[in-house]
């Protein structure tokens, strides 16, 4: 059986020389691996002790740090005893599609904007023929 580790425990572990993580509720402990990071020790420093499963997943890992993973599995996350937020809030699909929905929306309203702009530029700059 996997040894169980409450959010608390894990937050504990947020120093270089002692840092664990969460993803995908595992806990890693990833101190001998943080000054070998291809990105950088900051990365892992800046998210220790707490649920990096989203970072984990936006940054879009290869097979082979998803092997390194398991070599620096420790156990479990027990969430029945959170005293608080573990980690950012993850976004829905829905919000996650209506923000690119709003973002290219808002990219097409200022398209046209530009356009219309200049349309009318064009005409008032240009001689009138009687």
């Amino acid at each position: 059986m996997s040894k169980l580790f409450s959010v608390d425990e894990v937050a504990k572990h947020a120093s270089k020389a002692d840092l664990y993580m969460i993803i995908h509720k595992k806990v890693y402990d990833v101190s001998t691996f943080v000054e070998k990071h291809p990105g950088g020790e900051e990365i892992l420093t800046d998210v220790g002790g707490r649920d990096t499963t989203e970072e984990y997943d936006d940054a879009g890992h290869s097979e082979k740090a998803d092997r390194l993973l398991k070599k620096l599995y420790i156990g479990e996350v027990d969430y029945s005893a959170v005293s608080q937020p573990v980690g950012k809030p993850l976004r829905t699909d829905n919000e996650r599609s209506g923000h690119i929905t709003s973002t290219r929306s808002l990219g097409f309203i200022l398209a046209f904007l530009v356009a219309a702009l200049a349309l009318v530029f064009d005409m008032l700059s240009s001689p009138i023929e009687l």
